[in-house]
């Protein structure tokens, strides 16, 4: 089954997430970005099979982090079909950030942040999280200048699909032209980096926010996983 397809015509967002901070579509932030690509959207989706991890390297926005702005908030987007309307599906979702190491890392080191398991609904969600610090001034993800972000979904019924949207190029910060898919999420051993067969850019439709103030979030922060984890396998640049 071919897993990219073109999306119904997007007539808006929909934001609604019981466990995370919720916002009615990307342009209502109105921080400074530090990573963005939502500007350009392909209109295209990612379908991903239950009890898969899929998702991205992105790079931090250069002169926002020598300015001193880390993330503190992140926005991405999913597309759902046959999933029931928001409030009433039973299709769940968690988001996970690792870390890549340094700013030119491109190996999936260790496992900081995961979400609980929030709702996904049929057509386009918009979901948002406040990142938080780590005890001191700094923030648990990106410190480096980059890192990954992966989602993982579950109880998707049969005939029903829920995937992630494209858009690309970056507008700010950057993205290699590749995906990571892991079938045992949260082991970054198994990470796998792919490219689409038909040339399309693997980049899904993100937002990384400096300087966001909301309510402390719903989030459970692992830190490093059992020490520093090494994914042996180099990605493709």
């Amino acid at each position: 089954m071919n897993k990219l397809t073109n999306s119904a015509t997007k007539l808006g967002l929909t934001a609604a997430i019981a466990v995370l901070a919720s916002v009615n579509g990307f342009g209502q932030f109105t921080d400074i970005a530090l990573y963005s690509n939502v500007s350009n959207s392909s209109g295209a989706v990612y379908n991903v099979d239950n009890g898969v991890e899929v998702g991205d390297q992105i790079g931090l926005d250069a002169q926002g982090k020598a300015l001193g702005y880390n993330i503190k908030g992140f926005s991405f987007e999913t597309f759902g079909s046959g999933l029931g309307a928001a409030g009433s599906s039973d299709a769940r979702a968690q988001l996970r950030f690792y870390s890549a190491g340094s700013s030119a890392g491109t190996d999936v080191q260790s496992l900081e942040l995961i979400t609980a398991a929030f709702e996904v609904a049929d057509g386009y969600q918009t979901h948002s999280i406040a990142i938080p610090e780590d005890g001191g001034s700094n923030y648990a993800v990106g410190a480096e200048g980059s890192f990954f972000w992966t989602v993982e979904f579950s109880n998707i019924p049969g005939g029903a699909s829920a995937g992630l949207t494209l858009s690309d190029p970056p507008t700010v910060g950057s993205s290699f032209n590749d995906y990571l898919e892991n079938a045992n999420p949260g082991n970054v051993n198994t990470v796998e980096f792919k490219q689409f067969t038909d040339g399309s850019a693997a980049n899904f439709s993100a937002v990384a926010l400096g300087d966001l103030t909301v309510p402390e979030p719903t989030v459970l922060s692992l830190g490093v996983v059992g020490g520093l984890a090494f994914l042996r396998m180099r990605r493709r640049k």
